[in-house]
């Protein structure tokens, strides 16, 4: 599958190896935040072992602090980012490829390419926002509104909503799966909606009108990957619509 048909992966190898990917970025997320409520625990019980109830009850705030704590979320996508980025890599690389880049889309985009995808991308997002209108919905979603309004570093959020995920999210969704899935029997028409489906359904922390958004967005996303056959165009326009909306939401939201 990487270089040609003989050295094709078998289909489901393939998937079970990009499957491994995006649980290995969802092991790390989850295993340093039970590392960190762990210590948490430890630490109280070591200045205070005569009362444990209180300590695990103070735990459970905690952990609901932790889970809207914007440099605590920004570290944890950041690090599941990287290790996910590092195996799809070594994973590809294991196949002994000389063609890892082409397999994956890593090439710098045509000019022609540049000049109708970022229009109609922008587009995209004007016609969803008026939809978002129609339907009387927030312009930032209640998720955001909480990162947003606690206090943190947004240096280290926008690194983690504006580069780690997108450059994450693309490599595995419309890199890897997208690659695997074209070259199988289900082609274009499996490439398109498979992996678009999972990409929006990670997204749990939204609620059924963001998350079908974000198909729609991922559906456009993977049509700019067929016809540009570029990975990083379609990073680019991922990166571009996370930075604008992590910098609208700082204007728009209002913190109490």
């Amino acid at each position: 599958m990487i270089d040609s048909p003989d050295r094709a992966w078998p289909f489901w190898k393939a998937n079970l190896f990009a499957l491994l990917a995006l649980l290995a970025n969802l092991l790390v997320v989850n295993l340093i935040t039970l590392v960190y409520v762990a210590w948490h625990i430890i630490s109280a019980y070591l200045k205070d072992p005569t009362d444990l109830g209180r300590i695990l009850a103070n735990s459970r705030t905690f952990v609901q602090a932790t889970a809207t704590n914007p440099d605590w979320i920004a570290l944890t996508v950041i690090a599941g980012a990287t290790v996910s980025i590092m195996f799809i890599f070594f994973l590809c690389r294991s196949r002994g490829s000389a063609q890892l880049f082409d397999y994956l889309g890593l090439r710098t985009p045509h000019l022609r390419h540049l000049l109708w995808s970022i229009p109609a991308y922008i587009l995209l997002m004007a016609g969803l926002e008026a939809l978002g209108r129609f339907f009387d919905r927030p312009p930032t979603p209640e998720f955001m509104q909480l990162l947003i309004c606690n206090p943190g570093q947004p240096i280290l959020l926008f690194v983690a909503v504006s580069i780690a995920a997108p450059v994450f999210e693309e490599l595995l969704f419309r890199g890897l799966w997208y690659r695997i899935l074209l070259d199988s029997r289900l082609g274009l028409v499996g490439a398109m909606l498979l992996p678009n489906l999972l990409w929006a359904g990670i997204h749990l922390q939204y609620d059924w009108f963001d998350i079908s958004m974000i198909f729609l967005i991922g559906f456009f996303l993977t049509w700019v990957r067929y016809k540009s056959k570029s990975l990083p165009l379609v990073i680019f326009l991922h990166f571009f619509q996370n930075t604008v909306s992590f910098f609208a939401a700082f204007y728009l939201v209002e913190c109490t």
